[in-house]
């Protein structure tokens, strides 16, 4: 059900995360049911006009212990089973496809994102943060060699379709987001 309203995989490793995500709220739905349960177990042991009486052969103290275990025990199994494979996958390197990816590296800014694209040398030149201005935002020193030929855009990202790619990201100032909508 919770799978239907993902969008389609994208991605090889895709449908393993989404995996992770409809994991992850099978198990909150299941922690919310028991707490749910011993909520409504209070609500009636306890409620107006009752008052029990304290027993010593009532519950076992420990099963608050017990239940707290078991959702921990259960976070454990879906991170040891589900995420970290899926995080693994997710970070290897591209497969050797006989085509060498493309590097990218983008640079987040409040309010902007500068794309930097090697040139047909696929090497990127050398960049510094000295040389930064509004004229060059990603401080690229055209004197480098390797640097005569790469193109700087801001805000404009262009990738081959059916292509491996591998983004660098950083970030100049503050944490950003960064999303590679589907595009048909």
């Amino acid at each position: 059900m919770i799978a239907r309203l993902l969008p389609e995989a994208a991605s090889a490793e895709a449908a393993m995360l989404d995996a992770v995500l409809v994991d992850v709220h099978w198990h909150l739905l299941a922690v919310f049911l028991l707490w749910l349960g011993v909520l409504i177990t209070a609500l009636v042991r306890f409620r107006e006009g009752r008052h029990p009486e304290a027993r010593q052969s009532g519950p076992s103290p420990f099963w608050p212990a017990l239940a707290i275990g078991a959702v921990v025990v259960g976070d454990a199994v879906l991170l040891a089973a589900r995420a970290l494979p899926a995080w693994e996958a997710r970070m290897r390197e591209p497969s050797a496809s006989g085509d060498t990816p493309l590097e990218v590296r983008v640079q987040a800014e409040q309010f902007a994102w500068h794309i930097h694209y090697p040139g047909p040398d696929r090497r990127f030149g050398r960049s510094d943060a000295a040389l930064i201005s509004a004229a060059n935002p990603l401080g690229i020193d055209r004197s480098s060699p390797d640097a005569a030929d790469d193109i700087g855009l801001t805000n404009v990202l262009v990738l081959p379709i059916d292509r491996a790619v591998v983004v660098q990201l950083t970030s100049r100032d503050v944490v950003h987001s960064f999303t590679l909508p589907e595009c048909a």
